[in-house]
C-alpha cells in the first residue's frame, strides 16, 4: 500500500508482537494492540506511554491493517483529525489502563468517572465521536478490537 492512499482519519491498527502487545491482545481478545490515527504526509496520532502526540507511521510499517469510514465527508474529517490534534500533549491514561485490564480479567461491572486523560483506542473512539453519530463503539473505553470492529469501518490493507 503506498501511504498516499491512506486518508485523514483512517485508522491504523498495530499488529505488534513485542512482550506488551502479546499481553494487549491477549487480555483484550484482539489481534491489535494498538490503534492510530492518520492525519496526513505519514504523520499519525497515537497514545502511548508517552502521552498523546504525533508519531511518523513508518515506525509500524508493515506490522498496521488500515481501516477506513466511506461515509465521512470531508469537513468530518476535518473535525475528528482537529480534535485528536487538540489532544496532543494530554497524558498518558496509565490507571485507566489498568482499570480496563481488571476489568475484563475480573469481570468488574463497576463504571469510574470520566478522565482526562486517554489509551489508545479511547483517543480514537472519541475523535470520531466528534461528529454527531459517528462514535464508533457505544461503551466506554473499548478494546483496540472493539473500535475496528465497528460497522462504520471497513478493512483496505495492510500497510
Amino acid at each position: 500500500m503506498d501511504i498516499n492512499e491512506i486518508k485523514p482519519t483512517d485508522i491504523l491498527a498495530y499488529k505488534g508482537s513485542n512482550p506488551i502487545s502479546k499481553i494487549v491482545k491477549k487480555l483484550t481478545n484482539s489481534n491489535y494492540s494498538h490503534l492510530i490515527i492518520y492525519i496526513s504526509d505519514g504523520i499519525a496520532i497515537e497514545a502511548d506511554w508517552n502521552g498523546i502526540q504525533y508519531c511518523n507511521i513508518d515506525k509500524y510499517k508493515n506490522y498496521l491493517d488500515v481501516y477506513t469510514c466511506d461515509s465521512l465527508t470531508d469537513i468530518q474529517r476535518k473535525l475528528i483529525c482537529d480534535y485528536a490534534i487538540s489532544k496532543v500533549g494530554d497524558k498518558y491514561d496509565y490507571g485507566l489502563l489498568i482499570f480496563m485490564f481488571l476489568k475484563r480479567i475480573l469481570k468488574f461491572r463497576f463504571r469510574i468517572r470520566d478522565r482526562n486523560s486517554d489509551v489508545c483506542s479511547e483517543l480514537v473512539n472519541d475523535s470520531y465521536a466528534k461528529v454527531d453519530g459517528m462514535r464508533l463503539v457505544k461503551k466506554r473505553y473499548p478494546s483496540p478490537q472493539e473500535v475496528i470492529s465497528s460497522d462504520k469501518l471497513r478493512y483496505i490493507r495492510s500497510y
